[in-house]
């Protein structure tokens, strides 16, 4: 089972037990002050649980050492076809980061200073691997730009991955979206930490299995800011965030799901033409977490 499928059930699960539980026991008293107690430390652990089962050690590693594979961006595409750390640098004009490896392999790339436009697919396509993340090198600015037409790329964002993606680290990450969406994902999507803009025609962020935000400084302006649904299947698309701030600007929805939205901290801002949030299952958001604008 997919990482999104367990995230979107283990969300509608924890929040029907969360809200089973607070209907219970005396609410004046000593023994209502034990009830409240109570059902705090189980959201509280029903939340660490989730965290816990969604960002992995990969997810959260943002370091590389004297083994990883270093690349000066020139003139032509770069392709990785072997598990490992990459670190890319420099301006790449028209050309694309390639990533095809074994189903069971990971890839780390280390955006250390990049400038990536593709005019006619995506900046970064991932075509197939177990994991990829994106390591964002402290104190650079990376920039992603695809390019062409709806009719004829052959990816549906800037940044592509076929499987499940990852974003980590401490610099900048620039992404725009020219084409259709901004960040675009098969799978799931888990921001650990970063700077990350994204601008995009249609989604900014957009995964079909989960998206799991966990820190980081993220913008979003887009026709559908942040998406998790599949157009084929009813019983995945889960958003999740803990922590972080995210400033929306959606020409339609904010934050939209199939199955669940559970934020339980951060601060994100929203302005929309169409709904903050919109889920077709569970909404479960902290109080003060959302403010509209």
């Amino acid at each position: 089972m997919r990482t999104g499928k367990i995230l979107g059930l283990a969300m509608m699960t924890m929040v029907s037990g969360a809200l089973l539980f607070t209907g219970c026991g005396d609410s004046q008293g000593q023994s209502g002050k034990e009830t409240e107690s109570s059902t705090q430390a189980t959201e509280k652990n029903e939340t660490n649980q989730i965290a816990d089962a969604t960002f992995t050690k990969f997810d959260k590693r943002d370091t590389w050492d004297e083994n990883a594979t270093v690349i000066e961006l020139a003139d032509k595409d770069v392709t990785i076809d072997k598990a490992g750390t990459y670190v890319l640098s420099g301006t790449l004009e028209d050309g694309q980061i390639y990533v095809n490896v074994a189903s069971a392999d990971k890839v780390q790339l280390v955006l250390n200073g990049v400038n990536i436009t593709c005019k006619d697919s995506a900046a970064i396509y991932v075509e197939n691997a177990d994991k990829v993340s994106l390591t964002l090198a402290e104190g650079t600015e990376n920039i992603l730009t695809d390019g062409g037409d709806v009719t004829t790329t052959n990816a549906d964002g800037c940044v592509f991955s076929k499987d499940d993606l990852s974003i980590n680290g401490l610099g900048t990450l620039k992404v725009n979206g020219t084409v259709s969406n901004g960040i675009d994902c098969n799978n799931d999507i888990k921001i650990v930490s970063g700077t990350i803009i994204v601008d995009a025609v249609n989604n900014g962020i957009k995964a079909k299995q989960s998206i799991a935000i966990k820190d980081g400084n993220i913008t979003v302006s887009a026709e559908d800011a942040v998406k998790a649904k599949s157009n084929s299947d009813e019983t995945v698309g889960s958003f999740y965030m803990e922590g972080g701030t995210m400033k929306i600007n959606a020409a339609d929805d904010g934050i939209s799901a199939t199955v669940s939205i559970k934020i339980t901290g951060g601060n994100i801002s929203v302005s929309a033409e169409g709904k903050t949030t919109n889920c077709d299952g569970i909404e479960d958001v902290k109080e003060g977490c959302i403010t509209k604008e």
